[in-house]
């Protein structure tokens, strides 16, 4: 007969894994259910969630779209993910990129998933040279993904990836967020292997 040890650390993970706060009373609880389309939102009971289901319900769509793209991801480009360097995952939230100091001492440890809302191309080139694409994460922050491409071939993918991509993946790419509140961040790619896109 085999002994079954007590571990604290699974122990604390189970507990974690199970306690929840309710989204609408704030109550601490171990059957507190999750929300079956996005899964982050906790709920005590039906009522709970039936009160909260107007400021809830918009929210939640935008996470399920952006889990089921975060789930298109391409298995090969996972995997390169998560074998470099100091990365850390994926997020959905453009305040996981890190701003241009932080991007000089540490780099980038968070690929970031973004939906493209338009995109401009500047057609007086005869290289579609730069690109201006609008950009929103999963909590309705917009940015501007400013590409320079010098490669006549690139710019042609790129145009070709924008019109049948709906969401990017930001993989190596410093935030610039300006110094006044309200404006919108710039985010420059200067090389299409910078970014992703998820079709």
């Amino acid at each position: 007969m085999a002994l079954a040890l007590y571990n604290p650390n699974f122990a604390k993970l189970q507990i974690n894994k199970f306690k929840g706060t309710c989204t609408t009373c704030h109550r601490e609880s171990y059957s507190a259910k999750r929300c079956t389309r996005c899964g982050i939102a906790r709920y005590c009971n039906k009522t709970c969630q039936g009160q909260d289901f107007v400021h809830h319900k918009n929210i939640c769509v935008r996470i399920s779209q952006f889990e089921q793209a975060k789930d298109r991801i391409d298995a090969t480009l996972r995997q390169e993910i998560f074998q470099r360097a100091r990365y850390i995952g994926i997020s959905c939230f453009l305040g996981s990129l890190p701003d241009r100091t932080r991007y000089a001492l540490i780099g980038q440890r968070v690929a970031v998933v973004v939906h493209i809302m338009e995109s401009t191309v500047d057609e007086s080139a005869e290289i579609p040279s730069c690109c201006i694409v609008r950009v929103r994460d999963v909590i309705n922050e917009d940015a501007n993904v400013i590409f320079i491409i010098k490669d006549a071939l690139q710019a042609m993918q790129l145009v070709f990836l924008l019109g049948v991509a709906n969401f990017m993946i930001l993989l190596n790419v410093p935030f610039l967020v300006p110094s006044t509140e309200g404006k919108t961040g710039n985010i420059f790619v200067m090389h299409v292997n910078q970014v992703s896109f998820i079709i």
